[in-house]
């Protein structure tokens, strides 16, 4: 005679890239901010080395939410709910860089993303469109996929208040 047991198993991984990615002065016409993975996970051990986690994990890759399911907290909205473009109609400047290109996702919970082996994942780029007083996040869904599943995870990008033009003069 047999028991049965359902079990559940915690996730050997951790992602945490909040905080990463900042913009500054959101005058400022344009920027690029590198991402890189290094650091950001993690394993039960507290190994961080992607090459290291590559040998207990397989090969990892990432997958970028499309822009419609981003969020941000502009004019005081709520980071987790506000969606940039439907409460805004643009990303207000910040984009995913086209090169490398990356694999559409066509089937599965994360249709519509865009994915990128470790390594070759793009820059984030910020062209101001706008005359922002204040510093406001812009909150990019992600995930991690390795040997045994993905990881939902996000990316927090930071821009920068609008700060006084050095040579303006008041009369």
């Amino acid at each position: 005679m047999y028991a049965e047991f359902d079990v559940k198993f915690i996730r050997p991984l951790n992602v945490n890239y909040t905080g990463r990615v900042a913009f500054g002065d959101a005058n400022q016409a344009k920027q690029e901010a590198e991402i890189n993975f290094e650091g950001a996970i993690t394993d039960w051990r507290k190994v961080a080395k992607l090459s290291d986690l590559k040998s207990a994990y397989g090969d990892f890759a990432v997958g970028f939410a499309p822009e419609e399911e981003w969020t941000t907290n502009l004019n005081k909205g709520d980071l987790e709910t506000q969606k940039l473009k439907d409460t805004f109609g643009s990303t207000y400047g910040v984009s995913v860089a086209a090169d490398p290109a990356g694999t559409d996702v066509t089937t599965g919970e994360f249709k519509g993303y865009k994915e990128y082996a470790f390594g070759t994942y793009p820059k984030l780029k910020y062209e101001t469109n706008t005359a922002n007083l204040e510093q406001f996040t812009i909150r990019i869904p992600v995930y991690v996929k390795y040997h045994w599943g993905e990881i939902k995870s996000h990316i927090d990008v930071l821009v920068g208040k609008t700060l006084n033009q050095v040579n303006a003069r008041r009369k």
